[in-house]
């Protein structure tokens, strides 16, 4: 039980490094949103110069709160771990220089090495909170919804408002390239 134990947690750990490695030499320095709470992040980072770690603790201190009572105590001691690990590296390795200027190399890269990070997390059986918890709670409120449209409705929305405040169809629509990678590479 300890050793499958430790596995998972080795596995959640590779998973986030590797998801935060995306997001900080990757996606973030070339403005690509592909969704979710990075997308958030990534937005707040470039419009307001907020620390992307801190963006990424803040949104999933909240949306946890929110969730608490509709997602259970389980769901939740995990993801804390899960999104609590991310917020560190993000800003960690948010120091480094981007491996890339280039916008579509960076959102197919992005995309691919965050779900890799992602899948790894997954199959570990963590989470790393962000559209996780809005998906859930979508469906909460709509229970007919299935959670891969819910999640498709977040990322979307994520994606709009990238569009919205940086004004460049290009960074929109590498956005949504990269979602389409990411979301191939965590299956």
């Amino acid at each position: 039980m300890k050793k499958s134990h430790l596995k998972s947690l080795i596995m959640m750990f590779f998973g986030v490094v590797l998801t935060a490695m995306a997001i900080s030499i990757f996606l973030l320095p070339n403005k690509i949103v592909c969704g979710g709470v990075s997308g958030i992040a990534t937005i707040l980072y470039h419009s307001f110069s907020l620390p992307p770690g801190l963006s990424f603790a803040v949104i999933n201190i909240v949306l946890l709160l929110i969730g608490i009572k509709i997602l259970g105590r389980e769901f939740i001691v995990k993801t804390l771990l899960g999104a609590g690990l991310l917020s560190l590296f993000v800003q960690l390795f948010s120091y480094l220089p981007p491996l890339t200027e280039n916008v579509l190399l960076a959102s197919i890269f992005g995309g691919t090495l965050y779900g890799f990070g992602i899948g790894i997390a997954l199959a570990a059986g963590a989470s790393t909170g962000g559209t996780d918890i809005l998906g859930r709670l979508l469906q909460y409120k709509f229970p007919v919804l299935p959670i891969g449209k819910a999640l498709l409705i977040v990322d979307g929305t994520v994606i709009l408002t990238s569009f919205l405040v940086f004004r460049q169809n290009d960074l929109a629509l590498l956005g949504i390239l990269s979602l389409f990678v990411e979301t191939y590479a965590i299956d």
